[in-house]
Order: C-alpha cells, then sequence, then structure tokens
C-alpha cells in the first residue's frame, strides 16, 4: 500500500487544477482564454498529471534519511508534527505556538518565512505544508527548491515558472503562466534562501517579493536565520521551535521501528543528561540513532556522536548483512573519511551542494591529490556514495547531500586537521568578513570539532579587529558610548492610507550606515553573540523594542503624525527601498519625548550589553585560556622531568 501522501498526491491534483479554471473566472479571465490555456487544458489530460506527479510532486514527498541508508521514506513515514511560532514583536503571541499537523495552513499575504537553524527541519516542515495545500484544494501549490536556480541577473517568477512546468513535463508557455498567477490563487513553496549565493541574494529577494506586487500571490519561505530576507520589512518570520523532551522521544520511536532498540536509545537518553539538553534537533536526533549503538566507550558530548558517524554509517550495512563489503578503493574508512572531509571543504568553499557524477570525481580527485593518497576518484566516490549515503541521488546525474549541515560539519572536521599556519592563513578570510554572511553555522562547527583553533585562529583575532578585546583582556564601553549607538536606532512606521496619519510601528532596527565610531563595536558583538549561541529574545534590543512598541506607541504615532519623520536617512542606507512606505526616525529625534529613556532604555540595553562582554568572557576562558594554561603547566612538569 502506497503511502498516504503519494495517495493524496495522486487523487487531488487533477482537482486542484480543475478548480483553477473556475477560479480564474472569478478573477476576470474569460472563459474563452482559460479555456485556451495550456496549463489548464494539460491538467486535464491524466498522462500529463501522471507525469507532472511523477517530476514535481512526488518527489517532496519522497527523501533520503541519514537513518534509512539508501532505502527511500515518505514523510508520513518519518514526519513528528514541529511548531513553529510567529515573530511579530506582539506580546499577546508569546506563548503560542502552532503545531504543524495535519489541516496545518499558512494563508498570510504576500511573503512568509520559516526561520530555523540548521537541522530543525526547515525543509521537512514546507513539505507537509505543501501536503496540506494540496488537500485544501484552494491555491496552487508549486514547491521550488532555490539553489536550482541562477540569479546572477535580474530574474522574473514567471521565467522560474515556466522553466519548472516545461521540465516537468507541462508544454506551455510564459502567457499560460501569467495567466495562471493572474488569478491570484497560485502559491509558491521556496525552500532554501541560505542556500543562495550570497551575492545573488538580493536578486532572489526581489524575485520572491515581485509575485505579491504583481500578482497577489503569496510565497512561503525556508531559510537559516539572519539572512536578507528576515530583515525584510512585511515579510513574516515564523519561527522553528526547538523539540521538546517529549518530542524526542516521539520522533526516536517513529524513526526506529524495533522497540528493543528505540527503548535502548531512550534509556541513554535518560542515562545522560546533557543528550536530552543537547539534543534538540532532528538532523541530532538521526545522528544519535545511527552512532548510539556503535560507541565503545559512554559519550561525553555530542561530538562522540559526530566523529562517529561516518564509521558508524560505512559499517551499517556490513552488520545487517553479515559480511564485510569489499571497498574498491582498497582504502580503510579513516582515509575515505579524511578524503570525504576535503571533498566537503572543496565543495563548500565553491558553494556547492549538489553535483554530477563528474564533477563528484572532480572534487574527488582534487580531494586524494590534497592527501597523496594514489587511489582512482571514481572507487573512492563509489565507496563512499554507495557506503554512507551522506551524498544521494536526486534525479538523473544530479548528487546532492542528505542535509548541507553535513557538509559543513565535515569542511569543519578536515579545517580541524590543517596545521597552524595554514589555520591562520584560512580564517584571516572569515575574521574580515560577516559572520552570518552564510558562514555562521560553519563557523560554530569548527568551535565544536576545533575549540582551540576556533578561538586562536578566528574568534580571538575577530574580537580584536573590532576593538572588542585588547590585549588579553575584553574592552567595556562606557555607558555613554553606548548611549551614542542607541541614539541612532530606527523605528519604522507603517503609512496609513488616511492622508498625513501613521499606523502601528511595524518595524525596529539599527542603521547600517550608523555614524557613531561604536555603532560597528555593538554591531559585531551581535553577531559573536549570536555565534556562540548567547542571543535569546531576553536580548537588550529586544527589550527595548518591546517597550517601544508596548508603552510608547502613541508618542511614536502622534511624533510621525506631525511631520517627524526622517526618509532622508532611509534612502541613504536601503539603496534597494524595501522599506518604502514606511516613515522611520532615528531614537535621538524623539528621545525626550519617551518617558523614563535613561532607566528604560540605556540601563536595559547597557546593563544586556554588560553581561553579554562577562559571558563571552568565561566562555574564552573556559573553552580557551585554561586549556592553554594547562598545556603550559604539562611543559613545565615534563621539563622538570628532564623530557
Amino acid at each position: 500500500m502506497e503511502p498516504l501522501s503519494t495517495l493524496i498526491a495522486t487523487s487531488v491534483l487533477g482537482e486542484v487544477f480543475k478548480t483553477i479554471g473556475k477560479k480564474a473566472t472569478e478573477a476576470g479571465i474569460s472563459s474563452a482564454r482559460v479555456k485556451g490555456n495550456n496549463i489548464l487544458r494539460g491538467f486535464k489530460k491524466s498522462k500529463i498529471i501522471e507525469s507532472y506527479l511523477e517530476k514535481a510532486v512526488h518527489k517532496v514527498f519522497i527523501f533520503r534519511t541519514i537513518t534509512k541508508g539508501n532505502v527511500d521514506v515518505y514523510l508520513d513515514e518519518i514526519y513528528h508534527p514541529i511548531k513553529i511560532k510567529l515573530n511579530d514583536g506582539n506580546k499577546r503571541n508569546k506563548n503560542k505556538a502552532i503545531t504543524v499537523g495535519d489541516k496545518c495552513y499558512i494563508d498570510r499575504k504576500g511573503c512568509t518565512a520559516i526561520v530555523g537553524l540548521a537541522g530543525q527541519g526547515k525543509t521537512t516542515i514546507m513539505r507537509k505544508l505543501f501536503l496540506e495545500e494540496l488537500v485544501r484544494q484552494e491555491r496552487i501549490p508549486f514547491f521550488l527548491t532555490l539553489r536550482q536556480f541562477s540569479y546572477t541577473e535580474k530574474v522574473a517568477c514567471e521565467d522560474i515558472l515556466l522553466e519548472h512546468m516545461n521540465a516537468s513535463g507541462i508544454d506551455c508557455e510564459l502567457n499560460d503562466v501569467i495567466e495562471i498567477l493572474g488569478t491570484g490563487k497560485v502559491v509558491f513553496y521556496w525552500d532554501g534562501f541560505d542556500e543562495v549565493r550570497s551575492s545573488e541574494r538580493e536578486n532572489a529577494l526581489r524575485m520572491i517579493n515581485s509575485i505579491f506586487d504583481k500578482y497577489s500571490c503569496s510565497s512561503l519561505v525556508t531559510t537559516r536565520p539572519d539572512t536578507e530576507i528576515t530583515r525584510q520589512a512585511g515579510v513574516s518570520l515564523y519561527k522553528v521551535e526547538v523539540l521538546s523532551r517529549q518530542d524526542v522521544i516521539l520522533m526516536i520511536e517513529k524513526i526506529v521501528s524495533d522497540q528493543v532498540t528505540s527503548s535502548s536509545i531512550v534509556e541513554l537518553l535518560n542515562k545522560r543528561k546533557f543528550l536530552f539538553e543537547t539534543i534538540k534537533t532532528p538532523i541530532l536526533i538521526d545522528i544519535l540513532i545511527v552512532t548510539s549503538l556503535s560507541l565503545d566507550d559512554e559519550p561525553n558530548s555530542i561530538r562522540d556522536y559526530y566523529d562517529h558517524l561516518f564509521t558508524a554509517l560505512m559499517y551499517r550495512h556490513d552488520l545487517s548483512k553479515n559480511y564485510k563489503r569489499e571497498k574498491k578503493s582498497s582504502l580503510g574508512n579513516k582515509e575515505l573519511e579524511e578524503l570525504f572531509g576535503f571533498f566537503s571543504f572543496f565543495s563548500f568553499m565553491d558553494s556547492k551542494s549538489d553535483f554530477t557524477l563528474e564533477s563528484m570525481h572532480g572534487l574527488f580527485s582534487k580531494a586524494c591529490d590534497a592527501k597523496q593518497i594514489d587511489a582512482s576518484e571514481e572507487s573512492v566516490c563509489c565507496d563512499i556514495v554507495d557506503g554512507t549515503n551522506l551524498i544521494t541521488q536526486d534525479g538523473y546525474n544530479n548528487y546532492v547531500y542528505i542535509h548541507r549541515s553535513i557538509q559543513e560539519y565535515f569542511s569543519a572536521k578536515c579545517v580541524s586537521l590543517f596545521n597552524d599556519e595554514q589555520k591562520n592563513k584560512f580564517f584571516k578570510t572569515y575574521v574580515t568578513s560577516d559572520i552570518n554572511g552564510g558562514n555562521a553555522n560553519f563557523l560554530s562547527l569548527v568551535r565544536f570539532v576545533d575549540p582551540m583553533g576556533f578561538y586562536k585562529h578566528f574568534m580571538l583575532p575577530f574580537l580584536c579587529l573590532h576593538g572588542i578585546l585588547v590585549g588579553d583582556d575584553l574592552a567595556p564601553l562606557t555607558k555613554g558610548n553606548v548611549s551614542e549607538v542607541i541614539d541612532e536606532w530606527m523605528v519604522g512606521a507603517t503609512i496609513d492610507d488616511s492622508p498625513n496619519r501613521i499606523g502601528s510601528i511595524q518595524s525596529f532596527t539599527m542603521l547600517k550606515s550608523g555614524k557613531s565610531e561604536f555603532y560597528n563595536y555593538i554591531i559585531q558583538l551581535n553577531d559573536v553573540c549570536e555565534l556562540l549561541g548567547l542571543k535569546n529574545n531576553d536580548s537588550g534590543d529586544g527589550k527595548v523594542a518591546r517597550y517601544l512598541h508596548m508603552h510608547c506607541r502613541n508618542i511614536i504615532v502622534d511624533f510621525f503624525a506631525n511631520g517627524g519623520e526622517n526618509k532622508v536617512n532611509l534612502v541613504d542606507y536601503e539603496e534597494n527601498s524595501i522599506h518604502k512606505n514606511m516613515a522611520w526616525a532615528a531614537l535621538a529625534d524623539y528621545k525626550h519625548l519617551i518617558p523614563n529613556y535613561d532607566e528604560k532604555i540605556v540601563d536595559v540595553y547597557y546593563n544586556y550589553y554588560l553581561s553579554t562582554l562577562a559571558e563571552i568572557r568565561d566562555l574564552i576562558d573556559n573553552e580557551y585560556t585554561k586549556k592553554i594554561k594547562s598545556k603550559m603547566v604539562v611543559s613545565t612538569i615534563l621539563r622538570e622531568m628532564g623530557f
């Protein structure tokens, strides 16, 4: 019997496109044009529906996971409802979260972003929402992976949808696509905004924005935190919630069908407290399941599981078949893992996470050269891909990482093997670049794999460069310095349709072009907090924003209504005018109107700032300084012993 997701998609897709004919007429498109539309006409034919199902719909619900190896799994077999929470600054929504399960829909107009960390299940959530949209039969949903398109030049949503339809067996033209979009009954599911090259994201963002501007069609987008789309005014942000203890147990029991095995893994979780404290994402659950039974010693950190992942996967097939597989390359698992690390590193640096067989062979050849290993790239590729399934086939001659964080982890592990000189040269680029420019998870994994190298070659030089670390200690700003930065924070409000009136506060952000000499210091400190996992909902700027939004709304509205907005600054700082429909003003312009400004704004943020410095100091001390001192003590002892 086929899984529910496949049966539903097969049974309802034809009805979805039949219904759209009626929707098109209701939208004002003539019946003659509806009848002549090649897309609508094509979806009346069963062969075309079946072709589209196979090429564009079924593959959304069929995929590979680390735990299942080279066996296809269906969404229904492994899906456990995950919670997401709307982040709109409204205190009333503080404790409300949506469970993405059956009959869950997101109907917000415009663009909605589902924001989550690496491995939190963003794509799986989108698959579930896509399925429920199909079942509902009110809009035509299209599921598209953003990294599969180029945005080096201006690209139109119409062109992307046309390419998608033609590639999926629908013989249609641009006008057919435009007519379908013109109904306003289309919804796009865009997966992986963070996987678009940083240099192309602005164009990709414009393309996504144009869908609603032109056709009033909505979009859902998945992304990691702090990408351009999460800072876009008007985009609704849903944050993926961390898994609860009960979620983790239920997911293990669903993934592991053997009750004895699943019970032993849950027992291990109960025995090792740190596991429940750190395993908060689906990808970590998968790694736990694969490696938990292959560890010789009791694990002491999540790193122990990552470190055993490659070998555990290589042995899994052998154990199930009770024989030792003969490797085509004749290499051991340790050598193959190091080659996979270089393969991951080279592809990560080239921003590539999907490959043809030929391009994989080229990268493995480069890896063999780097390690000076005499083995054919074809045999190495075959041993690793077939043995681990960390890279899996996705369509004809197209291979992808089973999860992007796998590429980042093995890249980080590869870098950890560099000598000090090589690490120093490598990290110089990262020290002077934007932490959040698509590299945050990679850098956090470097800290995880090689904390000494992370602090010595990246974090400490980064803090020194931005004046946060001077000599051997962190250099705190004065309250006056911090107040200067706060003065430049901008509050934006949406302009109401009525003349010279302003609606509710819509956005709260800091100017990128801050003129204070301490502005860059604060910006970089915020990025460091994010990277080290110190930033949370109780951050200083979050508290300030809530105070302004909840207690000073009328003051700000009146200020704007009386011509207080300052649009010149906004134009200077926002070249793409993504906030063009908003009025803005710096806090300094009206801070004299804010009650208890020093106490509620300056003191709150300054105290948060000082506590943040203390947390960073403690991390550096525990994860780096103490280890350096320990090495020095050991060296002294050995020297005294005559060694």
